[in-house]
This record gives structure tokens, C-alpha cells and sequence, in this order.
């Protein structure tokens, strides 16, 4: 190589028609670019070819819908608008310049218009009715499609919820539900940030029942109570009802936590013998939470409502004091006639006086009777009420209208709850305390710290932890305010009918 040639000798070396050639680089340029056209039109025509049974549209899906939707699979327009994003977190929506280029079938807030076509369908009342509209995002933000046909729709992330609950004062836009009892703003988890359990703070119920005396064997804690009850001292089908395995009539009763509280009615049924009580239930409940109690049913077999002390005639549960009064003073009555049949059939005195009628000696002494009678089984029929009712006026003498049970029937007003998925579990260990309480106000529902040694992060030693604690587990997210209750069906029905060939078409 000469290194003294010069720059212009250099030069000359150059061809000067190097201008009009195509070196190698723009030789390939051009022919990646013819390839990546014939391979950008071959798939367009390809895309047009329709797969089996489907309609080539495919090949633009992120995969298969849920379970619930698959009738729809096919159905793009069932749920989507051309060219508008589904869900209200999208940068075509968010963003205002873009969103105004967004078609007319967009409407006046994009963001939105996908959750009509939801709607249609599926009316989805509010989370709270103290939450700050501007923030709630859209049907598809939280209910994830396309994530195959085994997915639960209903079983947002985690990561959703936090949205709002990691700083949740910033996104209530009206009053607290609860103005005496302020909300946790912070709630990240279950098992490290989340509050306490505020529905079992007190015991709201008003029946005066002991646990620690009825797991007692024979129903009596001590010398000053009662005698024994034995199951030869009840009804045969009540003795059948609760006898245990190797127990026999002369044996103390010995209840158990399954002899009060059932969670189906058909086990219902099965231990009561016959279907008589067990009418007001449907056939199969569903398990999740605990049949209500009732007199007729889990207290009347060790309570009878005597009439009178001894006796086996009884008065029915549920009525109101005058009635009572009524039904004891007709029962009497007839008693009284037994014993004298013909003193309804005896004339009356032929003079009395205007506007009164004279009553005959035999009938004032059978409503003296009677009378005496009625007094004492009111102070009898007063004593075995209160043994578990409260009076509204508890210093009076005579009877009067007992305070409402109030007995709640589901404990967790804001979560749900499934006994049968903790069916493996033995009652006491969830419900602790039972065994020696003796108050009818002792809170016996679990708290948040029993339940966390389950739904939490396994430990390393496999002694905690394991099972589900995300958000959805236990909380339903719409209808916040009351879930249990719900909207009812009437209100969730579609916003308009359609005729079947409508519906499945996505219409």
C-alpha cells in the first residue's frame, strides 16, 4: 500500500459513474422491502380464508372466552364497537385528543362505551353508593376476557381492588355509610393491612341462651340447677332425635353443635324423622351458611310451653300476649265444661236488666273458675318465656310483648362466608369459647386472626397459611353497601328482550 499517495490521486481512483450503480447495500434493501410486501399481501389474503366452522376473525383473538360467554365466541359485536378500546383504561380513551378522533359509535365518553353493551345483559348495581363516579373504571378494566374457558370472571386480581382501598379516602365523593364507625382507608391484603371484623363486635340477638349449659351433659351446670334431663324425659321422636350412639333412655341428653345448627334441609329432615317442620325450607339449601333457628325445632323438644306446670297440653309459640290470654282462657273453659256439660245449655234468668245480661249463679262461679285459672297460668306461661325472652317491660307482673330475637342470621354483613368448604374443620376450633360460655352476648364468631392462619402466605414450616386470601374470596364488589341482599332479579334482567336467534347472535 503506498501511504504517500495523494488526495487527489486517491480520487481518481474512484469511478465516476459510481452514482448510477446500486451497491449491495441498497440491492438488499429493495429486496427485503419486495419481501416484506408479498408476505404483508399474502396474509391479508390468507386472513380472508375462513378457518373451520369459523370466520377468520380468529386470528385477531387474544384466546377463548370464559365458559359463560362462549355462545358469543364468534360474536365479536356481542361485546366490542369497531375501533373503539374496551376498556376505560386504554390510551385511545384517556387521552382527550385521541379520544376525539375515535368514531361516532364511540359516543360522548369512550371509556363507556363498551359497558353498554354489557349492560345489556348485565345490570351491575353500584359498588357503594358513596363512591366517586369519576373514579369507578370500566366493566372490562376489572372482568378480564379471553383468558380461557375455565376462567371465573368474577375473580378480579387483587391489583384492581388496591386501586382504590390503598387510599381509599380519595375516592369516596359523598358521606361515610358507616358515620360512627370510620372505615379502614388502607387495606393492601388480607393478611398484613386489613381491618377487623366490624360486624362481631357485639352479639345484637336478645335470647337468652347459654352455650356452656346446653353442652352440658343432661342440660345442668351445677347443684342449684334443675334436675337432669334425661331423653326418657322427652317425646320419643325428640329422644330418637338426640340420642347418641350407645346411649340409652336412661342416659343424660348430650347435645351437639350439629343437633341445633344445619346447614341443609334434606339433614334436616333426616333428624327430625319427617318432614313436618321443615316445609318453610327449600328441599336442598345451598350449604354456605347455617338454617335459622326455631322454637318448633331446636327448642320446643327440652322447652315445652305448658300450659300449666306438668301439664302436656301446650300453648303454640309466636303469640302476642292477648292472645295468649285468649287461647289459655278458651282452653280452661272448655276444661270447665268437660267437668259440666250442660251449663252452656241452661236458661239465663227470664228478668235482666235493660242492656246487661244476667248471668246465672253455676256460669259466675265458672268464670271465677276459669279466671283463677287464667291468673295462674299467666304467672306459669310468663316464667318459662322469660327463661329465654326479654319483655319489652320486664318489671311487670303480667305478661307482655317480648323483644324480637334478633338473631343474626348471617354474621358477615360485607363478606360471604361457605360452611361447607370448612366442613373438614371441627366447630370448637373456629368457634371457640362455646364450651364455656355463659353469656347469650359472648361473641363466638371467628375473627380475622383465626382466619388469617389460613388464608395467608404458607409458611415455611407448612404450619399456616395456604389458602386463598385474595379480595374475592370473601368480598363481592358490587352492591357494597348491602351485598347479601342484593338488587333481586327484576332488576338485573337486560335492558331489552330479544328473541333467541337475537340473543345468540349477540344482537
Amino acid at each position: 500500500m503506498n501511504l504517500k499517495m495523494t488526495g487527489k490521486q486517491r480520487a481518481l481512483r474512484v469511478p465516476l459513474t459510481h452514482h448510477q450503480r446500486k451497491d449491495e447495500l441498497v440491492r438488499s434493501r429493495l429486496t427485503w422491502t419486495l419481501i416484506a410486501t408479498v408476505l404483508a399481501a399474502a396474509y391479508f389474503f390468507i386472513d380472508l380464508i375462513p378457518n373451520e366452522g369459523g370466520t377468520g376473525d380468529e386470528r385477531y383473538s387474544r384466546g377463548p372466552v370464559a365458559a359463560v360467554h362462549a355462545t358469543w365466541e364468534k360474536e365479536c359485536d356481542a361485546c366490542h364497537i369497531d375501533f373503539v378500546p374496551i376498556r376505560s383504561d386504554a390510551w385511545a380513551s384517556t387521552d382527550g385528543w385521541l379520544a376525539s378522533l375515535l368514531p361516532e359509535t364511540a359516543g360522548d365518553d369512550p371509556a363507556r362505551a363498551s359497558d353498554k353493551k354489557c349492560m345489556s345483559c348485565h345490570k351491575g348495581p353500584a359498588h357503594h353508593s358513596n363512591e366517586k363516579a369519576s373514579d369507578i373504571q370500566s366493566c372490562a378494566h376489572c372482568h378480564l376476557e379471553h383468558k380461557g374457558r375455565e376462567f371465573a370472571l368474577a375473580r378480579t386480581e387483587d391489583a384492581k381492588c388496591i386501586e382504590c382501598h390503598s387510599d381509599l379516602i380519595d375516592h369516596i365523593g359523598g358521606d361515610s355509610i358507616y358515620p360512627d364507625d370510620p372505615i379502614e382507608h388502607v387495606v393492601l391484603s388480607f393478611a398484613s393491612s386489613h381491618p377487623k371484623f366490624r360486624s362481631i363486635k357485639t352479639d345484637p340477638g336478645k335470647i337468652k341462651f347459654p352455650h356452656e349449659r346446653h353442652l352440658t351433659a343432661g342440660i345442668k351446670l351445677g347443684e342449684r340447677d334443675r334436675g337432669e334431663l334425661k331423653l326418657s324425659g322427652l317425646a320419643k321422636h325428640h329422644a330418637d332425635r338426640y340420642m347418641k350412639e350407645g346411649q340409652s333412655p336412661d342416659d343424660a341428653v348430650q347435645l351437639a353443635c350439629a343437633d341445633c345448627h344445619k346447614l341443609d334441609s334434606q339433614d334436616l329432615k333426616e333428624s327430625l324423622g319427617d318432614g313436618h317442620h321443615t316445609g318453610i325450607f327449600p328441599l336442598r339449601s345451598g350449604g354456605e351458611y347455617m338454617l335459622p333457628m326455631s322454637y318448633e325445632m331446636d327448642c320446643q323438644a327440652c322447652h315445652p310451653l305448658s300450659i300449666s306446670p306438668g301439664s302436656k297440653d301446650q300453648v303454640p309459640h309466636g303469640l302476642k300476649p292477648e292472645e295468649v290470654l285468649s287461647f289459655v282462657k278458651d282452653y280452661y273453659l272448655r276444661e270447665y265444661l268437660k267437668n259440666d256439660p250442660a251449663l252452656s245449655e241452661r236458661e239465663v234468668p227470664r228478668r235482666r236488666v235493660p242492656g246487661k245480661t244476667e248471668l246465672s249463679t253455676d256460669k259466675i262461679k265458672a268464670n271465677k273458675a276459669v279466671a283463677q285459672q287464667v291468673a295462674n297460668a299467666e304467672k306459669h306461661i310468663r316464667r318459662v318465656c322469660n327463661e329465654c325472652h326479654y319483655f319489652e317491660n320486664e318489671e311487670a307482673s303480667k305478661l307482655s310483648a317480648v323483644q324480637p330475637a334478633n338473631i343474626p342470621k348471617v354474621w358477615f354483613k360485607h363478606a360471604k362466608f361457605d360452611h361447607t368448604a370448612h366442613r373438614a374443620v371441627n366447630c370448637q376450633d373456629c368457634h371457640a369459647g362455646a364450651a364455656n360460655s355463659k353469656r347469650h352476648t359472648d361473641v363466638l364468631i371467628p375473627g380475622r386472626n383465626l382466619c388469617v392462619k389460613c388464608h395467608s402466605g404458607r409458611t415455611d414450616d407448612g404450619m399456616q397459611g395456604g389458602a386463598r386470601s385474595d379480595c374475592v374470596e370473601c368480598h363481592r364488589y358490587h352492591g357494597g353497601d348491602d351485598p347479601l341482599h342484593g338488587m333481586g332479579t327484576k332488576d338485573r334482567v337486560g335492558s331489552s328482550m330479544r328473541k333467541v336467534e337475537e340473543f345468540l347472535k349477540g344482537d
